[in-house]
């Protein structure tokens, strides 16, 4: 049997999953940050809007989180099943 896919690619790839969330929201933080810093200079609704988007952003990542855990199980267990059959094929 000849399986051609990369289980550490596939768990480098379970990684950024779990990561992708938390790096959004660790962006969206420093946005934030910076419209607030920008609104003390400006007097427009953009650092609002910003602020407004930002937590949009930040509201589907936290919707989308079951269903992002959900892949990062599914790709673990495929590369960890990947890893078992090429063990028992090699002996």
């Amino acid at each position: 049997m000849n399986i051609i896919v990369d289980p550490n690619k596939l768990m480098n790839f379970a990684a950024y999953v779990s990561d992708f969330p938390k790096k959004i929201n660790t962006e969206c933080s420093e946005i934030n940050s910076a419209a607030a810093r920008l609104a003390k200079t400006v007097d427009t609704k953009d650092p609002a809007d910003i602020k407004k988007i930002t937590a949009n952003i930040v509201r589907i990542l936290e919707n989308a989180d079951p269903d992002l855990k959900e892949l990062q199980g599914k790709v673990e267990g495929y590369a960890n099943l990947v890893k078992h059959i090429r063990s028992n094929t090699k002996g």
